[in-house]
């Protein structure tokens, strides 16, 4: 497994992450949990040439959890969702605050 730079609260730091595979790439937007997302796409197409093969298992590369590229995608996802939601639930809307 590679050896990354790890942020203070343990996560990849956002400039190790894969942004480009073989044919396509992306450029960081900034915001760590779409750039996960975004390195898990690059990954698994760097992994295999056909998005078909995205189910097989293969090596499980950081920060990605999962044991198929498919998996990889579907988690950062999952985990960006939480972290918008955590995010949304903590800061009070426009209404609420007008409410106040």
């Amino acid at each position: 497994m590679n050896e990354f730079n790890l942020s203070k609260d343990g996560r990849v730091m956002s400039e190790e992450l894969r942004m480009s595979a073989y044919y396509y790439g992306f450029e960081p937007t900034g915001v760590y949990e779409i750039d996960v997302i975004l390195s898990a796409v690059a990954t698994a197409g760097r992994a295999f040439h056909y998005t078909e093969n995205w189910q097989e298992d293969c090596a499980q590369p950081r920060p990605f959890k999962g044991k198929t590229p498919e998996e990889w995608i579907q988690n950062a996802a999952n985990e960006a969702a939480a972290v918008w939601n955590r995010r949304h639930d903590e800061t009070p809307s426009e209404f609420e605050r007008c409410m106040k």
